[in-house]
């Protein structure tokens, strides 16, 4: 399994921010991905889960996105998944 971890500051409003990694935007943010629909739960709760479809080349490969933390409040934001 690859595993990563990268942090970044950003000197933005966190509320801009944090409206980019909503379902909405997803595929701004992640431009392969074709296909991001909620199966499980709400956007915005642990627990939830996504089927998500991202296109290499001419290749599909679909897959589960589950949420396993989610926190919005004024002085932090965190969103933790796992494919």
């Amino acid at each position: 399994m690859i595993k990563w971890k990268e942090e970044r500051k950003v000197r933005e409003n966190i509320e801009d921010v944090w409206v980019l990694f909503s379902d909405e935007n997803i595929k701004r943010i992640m431009p392969k991905v074709v296909e991001h629909q909620l199966i499980k739960g709400t956007e915005t709760e642990a627990g939830a889960v996504h089927q998500q479809t991202y296109k290499e080349g001419d290749r599909l490969e679909s897959y589960e996105v589950r949420t396993l933390a989610y926190e919005d409040i004024p002085q932090k934001k965190h969103k933790k998944f796992n494919l």
